[in-house]
């Protein structure tokens, strides 16, 4: 989910379509419009900037007001997770762990050999990308192709199971990472998943510590006056915090979440909410999975 030039863009490939991901756009956050990007793809992530929107999933696709998609090189290709955009350059984290990075969404570069495993998501603030990864691993760079990996203060990384998402509050980078409880109370290993998540923050993306436990593994992800709105990142659900500690308990699903015009808008498997204080919820988007046709809006 992305907002510039006065719209916000959806792009999610959890909702059923006959050939593509569903892609929605607003100016209001009220009123949103289906609207079909080039051929049978699927998207994963898009972003802003430069004056254009970037989305990426099986491709790199463009547009400058989110309505309108083209497939603007042949350079990029394969399967990609995420996109930032920031220091004027949009970065596009692969599936395999590699990055593209580009100035105007037309010319892309390529690192080469993966910065880490298995990429799962990229977020830029403080001046700094940060790229994680399903298997533990955190890397930033200023550039977006030249990566140093990063260590958390007090963790080794063999104790780090997973980097389950990372975003910006206040200016700093927040965290949500499993670490295996066998490394960190003896707990000896056994066949069921268990859970030990804990948060953990930066200012620049380079220097990393723990803050403490977050279970449930709540992550905020955006901030107005009235608190900060965060999502469950195992049950995908949303919260409202008046102080970014204390959790409320489950507002709605979502996958993802951001602030705009006054609002919070969140999308979920398959629908979009908007809240104008993060603490009550109404949906503002219902998606029919038994049509076809692209799925309504609702006010």
């Amino acid at each position: 989910m992305a907002v510039g030039g006065e719209r916000t863009v959806i792009d999610d490939a959890y909702w059923p379509g006959p050939e593509h991901s569903v892609v929605l756009v607003s100016a209001d956050g009220d009123i949103w419009e289906p609207a079909t990007p080039p051929g049978a793809m699927w998207l994963s992530s898009v972003a802003y900037g430069h004056g254009l929107f970037v989305a990426v999933g099986d491709g790199v696709f463009v547009s400058q007001d989110g309505r309108d998609w083209r497939d603007p090189s042949d350079d990029v290709r394969g399967s990609f997770a995420e996109v930032a955009y920031g220091n004027g350059v949009f970065v596009v984290l692969t599936s395999d762990g590699s990055t593209h990075t580009s100035t105007d969404g037309e010319q892309w570069s390529s690192s080469g050999s993966p910065v880490i495993e298995r990429g799962a998501g990229v977020v830029f603030g403080a001046g700094a990308f940060v790229a994680w990864s399903g298997a533990g691993d955190l890397a930033v760079s200023t550039n977006g192709l030249s990566w140093d990996p990063v260590e958390i203060a007090g963790v080794n990384p063999d104790e780090l199971l997973e980097v389950r998402a990372v975003s910006v509050i206040d200016g700093a980078f927040v965290g949500i990472v499993n670490q295996d409880p066998w490394f960190v109370a003896g707990v000896a290993p056994t066949s069921e998943v268990i859970r030990n998540y804990v948060e953990i923050t930066s200012r620049d993306g380079r220097a990393w510590t723990v803050s403490g436990p977050r279970m449930p593994p709540i992550l905020s992800e955006s901030q107005s006056g009235d608190g900060y709105v965060g999502l469950d990142c195992e049950r995908f659900t949303l919260h409202h915090s008046a102080d970014g500690s204390a959790w409320s308990s489950a507002l709605g699903e979502a996958y993802a979440v951001v602030q705009s015009g006054g609002r919070f808008v969140a999308v979920g498997r398959d629908h979009v909410l908007s809240s104008r204080d993060g603490r009550v919820w109404e949906p503002v988007f219902v998606h029919d999975p038994t049509s076809l046709s692209p799925p309504r809006a609702q006010r």
